[in-house]
């Protein structure tokens, strides 16, 4: 096994930061972008596409359903030709870096090309559409795409923005039109995470009180509280605060829990017996 001695560790770590940083903080050079849509297009065979830029991938679905004439069609993101294939090109440059012997030719060609700002690509026939980076971008640590929510993860240069909990994409009309969700629309939900969001910018009272969800468990700790079971079988500790009369609705989830004792339990994470009430 080959081991990296600490020099070559160190380039490791400065190329991945490097890339890294560069999310968000690519300006869009639109002549090299052209460029590198003419030789990635003519590599490959194809002639010379028209280029045109998007300032947020919703615009770029748009120009893409104006161009072939279809109407609210999606449109994927390639795979190859934007943000995506950041991590395949650090790992080389960091071979690059340190002079290993490997012919980098298309590789260099290929790197100027995305590191031209391009985030996203829209590969047509006669047409590519390109996406600069946006405007804000928020990740967390573990390089999962986050923000509480309702703030947005992503915003772009025309506005629009994007709205993620590590890394799951929650469509924006969910955010920033709630009056608009219906019960219906929370039960066709296939996704459990997306689903209590949902609930939670509807209204979880809102919401248990219209499906006449099924009353679990009630008992009395310092204060009322209730364990109650949606239609989906996920339950929801209800409970309130004593100094601010405030109530909460804590998602428990499909875990096998009856009471409100052993939810509070599973979400605490240590035994109610260890807590001693005074007063």
């Amino acid at each position: 096994m080959i081991k990296l001695i600490d020099k070559e560790l160190a380039i490791l770590e400065e190329i991945k930061l490097k890339w890294i940083n560069k999310i968000g903080n690519t300006p869009l050079d639109e002549e090299k972008v052209r460029a590198g849509v003419e030789w990635l297009y003519n590599a490959s065979g194809l002639e010379t596409p028209t280029v045109l830029f998007a300032k947020s991938p919703k615009q770029a679905i748009k120009m893409a359903n104006d161009v072939c004439h279809t109407t609210d069609k999606h449109y994927s993101f390639a795979a190859y030709g934007g943000i995506y294939d950041y991590s395949w090109l650090a790992f080389y440059d960091f071979f690059d870096t340190v002079r290993a012997e490997f012919d980098n030719h298309s590789y260099l060609k290929y790197k100027e090309f995305i590191e031209a700002g391009v985030f996203h690509t829209i590969q047509l026939a006669t047409h590519c559409i390109v996406v600069g980076h946006p405007t804000k971008i928020n990740i967390t640590k573990g390089f999962r795409l986050h923000n509480e929510l309702p703030a947005p993860a992503l915003v772009w240069p025309d506005g629009t923005a994007q709205y993620f909990v590590n890394d799951l994409h929650i469509p924006a009309k969910y955010i920033e039109s709630p009056e608009t969700l219906t019960v219906e629309a929370i039960q066709r939900e296939s996704n459990q995470e997306v689903r209590r969001i949902m609930i939670e910018r509807f209204g979880v009272s809102k919401y248990l009180i219209a499906i006449q969800a099924k009353l679990l468990d009630v008992d009395i700790k310092r204060a009322a509280r209730a364990l109650i079971e949606d239609d989906k079988k996920c339950k929801w500790l209800v409970c309130s605060d004593g100094s601010t009369r405030r109530t909460y609705h804590l998602f428990v989830g499909k875990e096998r829990v009856n009471t409100c004792k052993e939810a509070h339990e599973l979400l605490c994470r240590f035994s109610e017996d260890l807590v001693k009430v005074e007063g």
